[in-house]
């Protein structure tokens, strides 16, 4: 009920101000954004969230490269600077967070679709041109918090070609409860946490990465979030 009457409260900033932003994307974007961090600063409040976050925050126009555990980690990296996250497009069908995630200013991605790969690294590259900043699971989906998954390193190239800064970055919980990974029913999975005490989100930033080649890319921000990984036990 607390988080229904906090998105509430938060949600016509967005709708508002998209009416003065009518056919500006990039400054959609940006409100998307900021309206996320607010949203987000007071979710974790509610649901009683610590976030340590340590090394330099990412600058506007950076591209962010995190692991996955939980959908904790949006509100968490949300919190801490404004950004825009590319999601899957299943997020996009459903009713409640499909919206949500729209008012913040997703990028959706259909991961069955090969071709759509091109569509959204096109996208990101107009917004990251735009000095948009972009965060990436690139696992794809959220892990077990025992070992890192394999980067899928398709969406790299928007960053490769733009030379733009890439920010590893790891997440880790004081909860293992926190970890969504069978990526059951939210709405329990956010209540099981909210009856379970408060967590402690711990965010690593690593220093930035510039790299022309893709794949090299993608390789190297693996390995540094790799060394910044704690498995959760």
């Amino acid at each position: 009920m607390l988080s229904l009457l906090w998105t509430l409260l938060v949600l016509p900033a967005p709708l508002l101000g998209s009416l003065f932003v009518l056919g500006r994307l990039d400054r959609k974007a940006r409100l998307g954004a900021w309206s996320t961090r607010v949203w987000a600063q007071g979710l974790l409040r509610i649901y009683r969230v610590q976030v340590q976050a340590q090394g330099p925050r990412p600058t506007p126009g950076s591209f962010v490269i995190s692991n996955h555990l939980s959908w904790l980690d949006i509100l968490v990296l949300a919190s801490l600077y404004p950004t825009n996250f590319v999601s899957k497009s299943e997020i996009n069908e459903w009713a409640v967070m499909g919206f949500l995630s729209r008012c913040g200013g997703s990028i959706f991605i259909d991961r069955e679709k090969r071709a759509d790969t091109h569509r959204v690294t096109e996208l990101l590259r107009w917004f990251l041109s735009r000095g948009s900043t972009i965060t990436l699971f690139p696992e794809g989906w959220c892990g077990d918090g025992a070992k890192l998954l394999p980067f899928k390193r398709s969406l790299f190239a928007a960053a490769a070609q733009l030379e733009t800064p890439c920010i590893p970055t790891s997440i880790h919980y004081s909860r293992p409860e926190a970890i969504w990974v069978d990526e059951s029913h939210l709405i329990r999975h956010a209540r099981k946490l909210f009856r379970g005490g408060s967590i402690t989100a711990k965010v690593y930033f690593s220093p930035p990465i510039i790299e022309t080649d893709r794949k090299t890319l993608a390789l190297q921000c693996e390995a540094v979030v790799q060394q910044t990984f704690h498995p959760s036990t």
